[in-house]
């Protein structure tokens, strides 16, 4: 009876939580819930299902056994997808000798309870099983509750000693050494686990990575310390346009250059002295739009292009109407050193900038090039900010040289290392330091050459957490302070803990709850939390593998490079706004609004967006909104030629919903797209594909999900026909949810999935920035995140802070072999 009484208060929980989505899910303030007849429907479906489940167990005084009630349904509902030929959400359930083997297994019934209850599985399309088995299932789960937590250990993981990656070994050296240099861009593509190049089980060192830390080690220690004063080289710079090769007559639409013709870039002046500039203009003015025939009766006026350095006009020319303009024009000026902005473009007759391509559909006067030269005459270069910052002090005269170099040693390690370097440590650094000395190398030479040795340590180029010598009985430990600053760092910048997180973590900045919050705070305000938008937000969105998709010109000729970068602009600061903003990650499901230029705006047939700049904009209808309307989403999710429902379906539900589809059988053959006049519209083959019974319980819903973004083509664009046949972006998910449309489909997403997306959402991020993949022994630690989330009305922030204060996150399984080695 009292296994009873726990199954029931479960299933209370459940009809809570049915109920809770009845009446708009929550207090939640996202603003658009759903109010349609499919979420009702599958609300009334999940009460049914409870109420019915709640009815059976009045019936159920004692729990079957596992191989009277367990195996059994297993073997009729479970093995197909969980068995010996294949096992989906790496879960295989025919292995159980008996009833004591199951029991050691808390975590895969817990997902099994899960997964049963919310009606997920067995998936659609397959039989159904019964009210009766279903009860019968959970009863036996909630019955051996007791038994199976005695197997649930406390076990937070161990992450292998994780090797910087390229875009946190660029980013560390950054902030180690103030410079601005980027050597890992040079390095070997990192390999990537769990979706992440920052997973520390295949982060490896080749021979040829070896060599090229060296030779960046070096690089970087004489970029960051000078052992002399040194004379500026006069170097030459050129920026040009790129053109189309196929067109003659076209402009490649490519940052820096913009709508108007313009040019904006920064450069950096090494030093003082002379720089000569020269740039020049294409004008076609006189080539028709059609097809770029000469037009001899044309005489457009002649337009006026300058050239100004942080805003201050330095060169102007008189573009006269004509065929081609390539006649350099050359201007020469004394500059200090330093960034600075410079813009070369067209001006009306007032000085304003202005666009002398208004009259046309394209551009035909632009800027093509500018070059810079120098300098010329030159002052010596002043010493880097990183020389200052590393050589805090410098013996004079007959001093000696060892306190200070121990100084400097002490803080470069401690910063490099990312905790106060050992004694045998230093006092190494300290050996090399003295035979530099003593081979004739000047103070600044010595510090050089220390660097170098610091940048190839292991203790640099790795994220080492050693576990202290294990006299303790305990199987975990709470990482100290250092490591939590590491954690902490690496997370949420890519990058070193500065010096106020690493003296937080001498203060006992691990023991401290509070303190880890306030630092969590301060680092996902800083500028430098961009690199968690960046590397995180891009590998689970891939915007980064937007780069490489190559849509068919042919069939899509109005896709060029400059949507391209709006595409990836668009889901980056959409992004970036619900982290900055602290927005509910469910808008990630639905919006309002998005981030659009005039490029994506025109491409989305919004109009009065202006210019280049990415903003945010209010969507005036509901074909938009979330990442399901984004152009970017929708062009990585199709093939080169045509649309994909099926890829489409697949990335929301891996993605976004936390369900991976098993790989299709091999006895099933490729889907061969025929012309719609033989074959019929493309949803009508794919409907007729996936009759194969081993493929239907699958494509069921993640079809369902792709038919229902088939309204966008395979560029993210609105369509009403595919050819000449109307598109329906009709379909049906399990629980009677009916949509019609994409923002139906948009709504019921995220008020009956937002539980499975805020879990999905959460172990993605959780194996991010813990730097190994997520297993089902961390089941209690998600469930955690997951209510923390939801308790916050699924703020950004609270995500973040409940990953950091996790024990996963705060503690590490201690290394079992350690006592062995004697670590």
């Amino acid at each position: 009876m009292v296994e009873g009484r726990k199954l029931r208060t479960a299933l209370k929980a459940l009809l809570r939580q049915a109920a809770c989505h009845s009446q708009g899910h929550r207090s939640s303030p996202h603003p658009r819930r759903i109010e349609t007849v499919g979420a009702a429907q599958y609300n009334e479906a999940v009460l049914l299902r409870v109420f019915g489940l709640a009815t059976l167990l009045s019936a159920v005084s004692v729990a079957g056994t596992f191989e009277d009630t367990v195996q059994p349904f297993l073997a009729r509902h479970c093995h197909v997808c969980h068995g010996q030929q294949m096992q989906m959400s790496d879960l295989r359930l025919d292995q159980f000798s008996g009833e004591s083997d199951a029991l050691r297994h808390p975590g895969i019934w817990d997902d099994v309870l899960r997964m049963t209850a919310n009606g997920k599985m067995p998936p659609p399309g397959s039989v159904r099983p019964s009210d009766s088995e279903l009860a019968s299932l959970a009863a036996w789960i909630e019955s051996r509750r007791s038994t199976m937590e005695v197997f649930r250990v406390d076990r937070p993981g161990r992450v292998t000693a994780r090797r910087l990656n390229r875009t946190e070994y660029n980013n560390t050296v950054r902030d180690l050494l103030q410079v601005d240099l980027r050597p890992a861009d040079s390095f070997p593509v990192d390999d990537s686990g769990y979706g992440f190049d920052n997973i520390g089980d295949v982060l490896s060192i080749s021979p040829l990575l070896m060599e090229k830390y060296l030779d960046a080690a070096g690089k970087l220690a004489r970029t960051a310390v000078w052992d002399q004063r040194r004379q500026a080289e006069p170097i030459r710079v050129r920026i040009a346009a790129a053109r189309d090769p196929t067109n003659s007559a076209a402009i490649g639409r490519v940052s820096p250059f913009t709508t108007d013709g313009s040019i904006r870039l920064t450069h950096r002046f090494p030093a003082e002295g002379r720089y000569e500039f020269a740039f020049g203009a294409i004008d076609r003015r006189k080539r028709s739009e059609d097809d770029g025939r000469y037009l001899e009766d044309i005489e457009p006026p002649p337009r006026i292009m300058t050239m100004t350095v942080d805003g201050s006009r330095l060169a102007t020319k008189a573009v006269e109407a004509g065929q081609y303009f390539d006649r350099s024009e050359r201007a020469s000026h004394s500059m200090q050193p330093g960034s600075k902005q410079i813009w070369l473009g067209f001006v009306d007759l007032d000085g304003r900038p202005m666009n002398p391509n208004d009259a046309f559909q394209t551009r035909k006067l632009w800027v093509d090039y500018i070059e810079i030269n120098g300098p010329f005459e030159a002052s010596p270069l002043p010493l880097p900010p990183s020389h200052s910052a590393i050589v805090t002090c410098r013996p004079a005269g007959e001093e000696p040289w060892e306190p200070c170099a121990r100084e400097i040693v002490g803080r470069l390690a401690l910063r490099a290392y990312r905790r106060p370097p050992e004694e045998g440590e230093t006092l190494r650094l300290m050996r090399l330091a003295g035979q530099a000395m003593r081979d004739g190398e000047s103070f600044e030479g010595m510090v050089q050459t220390v660097l170098q040795a610091i940048l190839v340590s292991p203790q640099f180029l790795f994220r080492i957490e050693q576990d202290p010598t294990p006299d303790s009985a305990e199987s975990a430990r709470r990482i100290d302070g250092y490591e939590m600053a590491s954690r902490l760092s690496y997370f949420l910048w890519s990058s070193m803990p500065d010096d106020e997180l690493l003296e937080a973590a001498g203060q006992g900045l691990a023991e401290s709850e509070t303190a880890i919050s306030a630092q969590m705070r301060r680092m996902l305000a800083d500028p430098r939390s961009s690199a968690m938008i960046e590397n995180f937000g891009g590998q689970w969105l891939q915007w980064r593998s937007l780069a490489q998709v190559q849509p068919n010109r042919s069939r899509f000729p109005e896709f060029d490079e400059e949507l391209r970068q709006a595409m990836q602009g668009e889901s980056r600061r959409f992004f970036e706004h619900i982290v900055r903003e602290d927005r509910s990650v469910l808008e990630f499901l639905d919006s309002d609004y998005s981030f659009l230029n005039e490029r994506l705006a025109r491409h989305y047939g919004i109009q009065n967006v202006k210019g280049d700049k990415i903003r945010r904009v209010g969507l005036p209808d509901a074909r938009r909104g979330g990442l399901l309307g984004q152009a970017g989403i929708l062009t990585l999710t199709s093939y080169p030629t045509r649309t994909s429902p099926v890829l489409r379906g697949l990335w929301v539900m891996d993605t976004l919903l936390g369900q991976s589809p098993p790989p299709p059988p091999p006895d099933v053959p490729e889907l061969d797209v025929r012309d719609e006049q033989i074959g019929g519209t493309l949803r009508q083959q794919l409907e007729e594909h996936r009759s194969n019974e081993g493929c239907m319980s699958c494509h069921l819903v993640m079809d369902a999900i792709g038919f229902g973004l088939e309204t966008y083509d395979a560029i993210g664009q609105w369509r009403s026909t595919d050819g000449s046949q109307p598109v329906d972006s009709s379909g049906a998910l399990p629980g009677g949810r009916v949509f019609g449309s994409p923002a139906e489909l948009r709504k019921i997403l995220v008020t009956t999935e937002a539980d499975a997306f805020s879990r999905a959402l959460a172990k993605k991020l959780l194996t991010y920035a813990l730097g190994r993949g997520v297993d089902r022994f961390d089941n209690p630690t998600l469930d955690s995140i997951q209510h923390q989330l939801e308790n916050a009305d699924y703020r950004f922030s609270a995500l973040v802070e409940a990953i950091v204060m996790s024990g996963p996150f705060r503690m590490r399984t201690r290394d079992p072999l350690a006592s062995e080695r004697g670590d």
